[in-house]
Parts: structure tokens; C-alpha cells; sequence
């Protein structure tokens, strides 16, 4: 799958980033105030809290009309601006046994463009089953994306060369609760059918990378989440293992493994401070292809820049919420690669940082967006943020 479509389905990082800071999570979960909170009369509906007569949408996410309708802007460095889109279909489901709510099944089309010619076309079904024991994905999509190729292994240009990946196939997955605990079991399969076509052909080193691939493979997961909202949360910790196998019994043209460890951590302090930390580690081993080698994914660093088989970075941030709906925050991060996969290892290291804003546009569902501003050494990049940014990683 392609790398635009969320990392935690394998490739929809950024069709599902337009989709993903909806109603309800892929595998998060609502606040208790929200679970406890009485139906809303639709005569009533508003766009006011009646706390504080501010513009709110907790009423409209608490209670959609059957389906919900979503534009999102597209700001990633590596495509260009542009936009996505969807229309995400809600099916309610009834309490537990104990009484406890369980979200609702979604269905999501959708797709997106932005203005360098990429495009993406998606469908999704999110489902809870077994009184939300029972967590499942499916997804099918399409997506021709236009990136830009800086040096893998003993390949190293001086700048860099535009190249198409056009990408379709379909991603499942399932985790299942253990007992009334924070931790998933479970896994996923993914298939696609990928091409990679360079700009300028014939280029000594890149000619045969350019190949159609089936990629077939089977991931076991292993997560952890006790974070207080999905959302933007102020406290916990989310922790996830995934080791996926690519491999010619399960459909795959060629044989490779893909290691990710991410952990995020998120602790307040006197109501108005937030830090939060990212950590993620991932490698690649095996004959795994260009665009499957893992990558630096931090604001204010184009993705695919900075790209090896193995991989780490960092980001934290300092959130300060200096009024009722509105607040202030700063991010740093540092990201490095260490590519052994030529005749000598290679170490690249990049650093980023920022500032933004955020307003709490839900309160009942504790649903803050806003813009971030971010730097590193070659790139200044702006982002729409709706929730944590880190809702896709």
C-alpha cells in the first residue's frame, strides 16, 4: 500500500488522517462523559455550547444524522496542498451488558487530490462486535502518488528525482480485547499491487527499480492504550508492536519483514500544561523495496526524505491551554537514519521543530483543532490539525 494511507492500516496515513479525526476512532475510545451523555434533541441541535455560548460541534458528533460529510485540507510538504474528502456512513450500536457505550460501526468513502497530480480513492468499514471485544478493519483503495526520490543504499543523487507510485489493493484486520484491559491482540493482512515509475528514465541505478510488485503480508499487533481521550488527550500511554511478513505464500512478489515500535506518552500537570512524547523505532529486513523501507515522520520534514531500513525519531511537545477553548504549544523533534543495506553504512540525522495553535471546537468529546507551523533545514511546512498530530502515526 502506499505510504499516503494510514500507517496503522499499513499505507492510509494520509486518506485516513482526513477521515480519521471523526466521530469515533479506529481503535480509540469515547470519554466517559460523552458515553454518559443523554441523547440530543434534534430541534435543539446548535453550533453554541450552552456552557459558554462558544461555537462548539459536540451536538453534531454526538448524535450524526446517519451519515457525516467531511472536506479536509491537504498541507504535506511531499504531494502539495490540496484536498480529501468522504462521506462516512454511522450505524449505532446498543450499550453492553453493563451498560457501557460502544461505538459505532463506520463505513467511509471517500478520496483525495492534491496539486502535484496525486489522487486516492478509498472505501472503509470499521466494526465493533462482541460487545466491542471484537475490533475489525476493512479497507480497498487506489492511489497514484507523485514523490520525489532522494538515495537508498549505494544510490545517491545529487538532489533529487521525481517519481510515481501508483498503488491499489486491500487491508484487514482484527484485534480482540484481553479480558476488561488496555491491551489488543490481533493482526492484519495486507495485499497491493504497486508500480514505480521515475520521471527522467533510464537514470543509472534507478532504471531497475522501476517494476510492478504484488506485496502480500500478514502482521501480528500488540497494543496497548490507556490514553484519557482519543482525540487530544491529556494523559496515558499508547504503546504498539507490529511486525508484518511479506512473503510469496501470502502473495508476495518478495521476501521481507517490517518491525514498528511506537509509544506515545501524554501527562498533565495545573489543568493548562500538556507534554506529550513520541517515540517510534522501525527496520526493515530482507529484499524490501524503496518504498517500503521505513522513513523519518516528523513536522516540518517531507515524508520519504529521509528514508533507510532502519529508522528512529522523536518528537515532544508543550501544550498550553492559556484560555477555556484556546491554547499554545511548541514541538521539537529529531529523527535518524542508519542505512546498512549498501556497501558501507550510511547515518543521516535531521531536526525540526515549530509552533501552533489549537481550539477546542468539541468539548464533549474533548476535540481540539487548529494550525502548526513547522521548520527544519530545507523545509518550512504548514499543517491543519484536527486532534493530536499524531493521530496517524
Amino acid at each position: 500500500m502506499h505510504s499516503l494511507l494510514q500507517p496503522a492500516i499499513g499505507n492510509l496515513t494520509l486518506t485516513f488522517a482526513i477521515v480519521g479525526s471523526l466521530t469515533i476512532s479506529a481503535r480509540g475510545e469515547i470519554d466517559e462523559e460523552l458515553a454518559a451523555s443523554p441523547p440530543v434533541n434534534e430541534e435543539k441541535r446548535s453550533f453554541h455550547d450552552p456552557l459558554d455560548g462558544c461555537f462548539d460541534l459536540s451536538e453534531f458528533i454526538k448524535e450524526p444524522l446517519g451519515f457525516v460529510p467531511v472536506v479536509m485540507p491537504i498541507t504535506e510538504p511531499a504531494v502539495g496542498y490540496g484536498a480529501g474528502g468522504a462521506l462516512v456512513f454511522i450505524s449505532p450500536n446498543e450499550p453492553t451488558s453493563s451498560g457501557q457505550y460502544v461505538r459505532p460501526n463506520l463505513t467511509l468513502l471517500g478520496g483525495m487530490a492534491t496539486e502535484n497530480g496525486t489522487r486516492g480513492y478509498f472505501g472503509m468499514h470499521i466494526g465493533s462486535w462482541f460487545e466491542d471485544k471484537l475490533q475489525t478493519r476493512v479497507a480497498v483503495y487506489d492511489v497514484s502518488a507523485n514523490l520525489d526520490f532522494y538515495s537508498i543504499g549505494d544510490i545517491d543523487l545529487n538532489g533529487d528525482v521525481g517519481y510515481n507510485l501508483d498503488t491499489r489493493g486491500i487491508f484487514l484486520e482484527g484485534m480482540y480485547r484481553v479480558g476488561e484491559s488496555k491491551w489488543m491482540l490481533g493482526g492484519s493482512y495486507d495485499y497491493s499491487e504497486t508500480k514505480a515509475k521515475f520521471d527522467i528514465p533510464n537514470l543509472p541505478g534507478l532504471s531497475q527499480l522501476e517494476k510492478r510488485n504484488n506485496f502480500g503480508g500478514l502482521s501480528v499487533i500488540v497494543d496497548y492504550d490507556s490514553r484519557n481521550n482519543f482525540f487530544t488527550p491529556t494523559g496515558g500511554v499508547n504503546f504498539e508492536t507490529k511486525y508484518t511478513f511479506f512473503d510469496p505464500a501470502l502473495g508476495s512478489d518478495d521476501e521481507f519483514q517490517l518491525l514498528d515500535l511506537t509509544l506515545m506518552n501524554h501527562h498533565q500537570w495545573c489543568d493548562k500544561w500538556t507534554f506529550s512524547l513520541l517515540a517510534s523505532y522501525q527496520e526493515s529486513f530482507g529484499d524490501a523495496p524503496f518504498y517500503r523501507q521505513p522513513y523519518v515522520s516528523l513536522r516540518g520534514v517531507p515524508m520519504r526524505k529521509y528514508q533507510a531500513n532502519r529508522v528512529a525519531f522523536s518528537e515532544a511537545e508543550l501544550r498550553w491551554q492559556f484560555l477555556d477553548r484556546w491554547s499554545l504549544l511548541g514541538f521539537a523533534g529529531i529523527g535518524v537514519t542508519n542505512d546498512t543495506t549498501g556497501m558501507r553504512d550510511r547515518t543521516d540525522d535531521v531536526v525540526a521543530g515549530g509552533f501552533g495553535f489549537r481550539y477546542l471546537i468539541a468539548r464533549e468529546v474533548g476535540l481540539h483543532m487548529g494550525a502548526d507551523l513547522a521548520f527544519s533545514e530545507e523545509t518550512t511546512a504548514f499543517y491543519i490539525q484536527f486532534g493530536n498530530a499524531w493521530m496517524k502515526e
